[in-house]
């Protein structure tokens, strides 16, 4: 049975009825009350939809991780190849004189929402902190990393950019390292968006504030380029980036030029150049707003774009930035929150919130590659409170988790609550063994001296990494399909315990054992 919301009768009544109900402001009319009908039999066609064993249907579990008392206003997610998930959420804490302090905090938990490790609070080392901008990169093995701005003393007007970490195999925290080289700088006024390069083990992040600025820094905190002007950005206030799969640095910024609005995509050459492109091209009339833009493995782009701030569309692109695909998503008019992910398989999972007179819905569709929209507006949760925030991350073996940050109704400032919605999932992520089924990727002998067999039954072309201990990248070599076996040299390694891993994220890192 197909899912209801995506029924024309359905989705035709329910949208004439909202925007009838939101004008007349009646709402506890009949209208009002024919709308939470449509609403419910949308719950219930999700329900039978599941109920039924339809292929893509997808069970979500809800977790409540965090309370605030004065509000959560920006929460980060990144997997790793555990399964596990790394979240850094900003918590205003305290009051003071109509300022609120606002102290950056992490968790780290398993695939079913356990608490590995944390709550905790990251010290900048100030009296009252005030975290904004909250930005989360990993690099798909163990470790993730967040820079932020914050204060430096305490005086509010004077912020400074931090940065900090977390290794997942050894369940270790980064001291915060500030960032730049002037200890007073004034920071994003704005936003900005962090990323990986996993080829030389670097973050970048752009800031957009009126101008946009390109940093990039070590894994460590050592700045290598330090706000390097975007100069063919006019002025800027939102900026999505993504790291291609051969290591490409982009960001989508909005470009705010004298009489219109337009798209622009950035790419950072390594030799400090930078490639400008226009895909939805420029004049009075376009695209000029990105959000969530991601590069999948193939090096097609998925993003949502929104014309002249007016509704918006999920748009799919491929690797020359060639649009291939316009996708409606949700009711417009009454969307509130949007974001958007992509797995190692290549799928999209767009995720967004529809407001009905100050109840929100959370609302998915999910695209593959080959077989295009499997599951179009399917519920999640039904009548929650205003949302502040909403993240979707994949977290492996085809299953996804969302973080949604819900306000409640109780004074002094809409305290509201961190919440987890993940799918069904057959991870054992509590456990840190990386074991991967045999029938998929196969290394033998194992331990040896350093000369392995390698072969892998992956579906997909792609490439192989080993990395030490560390998470330190060291060989890296490409596979194709259902490859015969071939040979893995190592034997220029030290004794000791490596892991390798498979670009096709469903496969779990193997251990390498080398003894001599």
């Amino acid at each position: 049975m197909d899912d209801l919301t995506s029924c024309g009768p359905f989705s035709t009544f329910q949208s004439d009825f909202g925007k009838l109900a939101g004008q007349l402001s009646l709402e506890t009319t009949i209208l009002t009350r024919i709308l939470s009908v449509f609403n419910l039999l949308k719950r219930v066609g999700f329900a039978i939809l599941l109920w039924g064993g339809t292929a893509h249907g997808q069970l979500w579990r809800q977790v409540e991780l965090a309370q605030s008392t004065y509000g959560i206003s920006e929460a980060e997610i990144v997997s790793d190849s555990f399964g596990n998930m790394h979240i850094y959420y900003e918590d205003a804490v305290a009051l003071d004189g109509g300022h609120y302090h606002t102290q950056l905090k992490f968790m780290y938990l398993s695939s079913t929402g356990t608490i590995l490790f944390g709550p905790v609070t990251l010290d900048p080392g100030v009296t009252h902190p005030t975290a904004h901008f909250v930005n989360v990169a990993g690099d798909g093995m163990t470790r993730s990393w967040c820079v932020w701005s914050d204060s430096l003393a305490d005086r509010h007007d004077i912020k400074g950019m931090l940065v900090t970490g977390f290794n997942g195999l050894t369940q270790s925290l980064m001291d915060p390292v500030l960032l730049g080289p002037d200890e007073h700088q004034v920071t994003s006024q704005y936003t900005f968006d962090l990323v990986y390069r996993p080829q030389d083990e670097t973050l970048h992040f752009v800031d957009a504030r009126f101008r946009a600025y390109h940093s990039e820094i070590t894994t460590d905190g050592d700045v290598l380029v330090w706000q390097q002007p975007i100069d063919t950005v006019f002025i800027t206030s939102r900026v999505l980036m993504s790291v291609s799969p051969s290591g490409e640095v982009w960001a989508a910024l909005r470009n705010e030029v004298p009489g219109y609005v337009e798209a622009l995509f950035v790419r950072f050459d390594s030799n400090g150049g930078m490639t400008v492109r226009h895909p939805f091209g420029t004049g009075q009339e376009h695209w000029s707003t990105v959000s969530h833009m991601s590069f999948d493995a193939a090096g097609n782009v998925h993003l949502f774009a929104s014309y002249d701030d007016e509704g918006g569309r999920y748009c799919l692109m491929d690797s020359e930035f060639t649009v291939v695909e316009w996708h409606d998503i949700g009711d417009a008019a009454y969307l509130s929150s949007l974001t958007l992910g992509v797995n190692a398989a290549g799928q999209a999972m767009v995720v967004w919130a529809e407001d009905w007179n100050h109840n929100e819905d959370i609302y998915t569709s999910l695209r593959d590659p080959d077989m295009g929209w499997i599951q179009d507006s399917a519920l999640i949760a039904l009548h929650l409170r205003p949302l502040n925030y909403l993240e979707v991350e994949s977290i492996g073996n085809g299953n996804w988790a969302v973080l949604a940050c819900i306000e409640t109704n109780n004074p002094p400032r809409n305290p509201s609550y961190l919440n987890l919605f993940t799918t069904d999932t057959v991870l054992t992520s509590l456990s840190r063994e990386l074991l991967i089924p045999k029938d998929v990727l196969t290394i033998f002998p194992n331990p040896s001296n350093g000369l392995f067999a390698v072969q892998s039954k992956s579906a997909v072309r792609g490439n192989l990494r080993v990395f030490n201990i560390l998470g330190r990248l060291l060989v890296e070599y490409s596979f194709m399909p259902n490859s015969v076996p071939h040979s893995l040299d190592l034997s220029v390694l030290p004794s000791g315990k490596y892991f390798i891993k498979s670009s096709d994220l469903t496969i779990k890192p193997v251990t390498l054992i080398i003894e001599r």
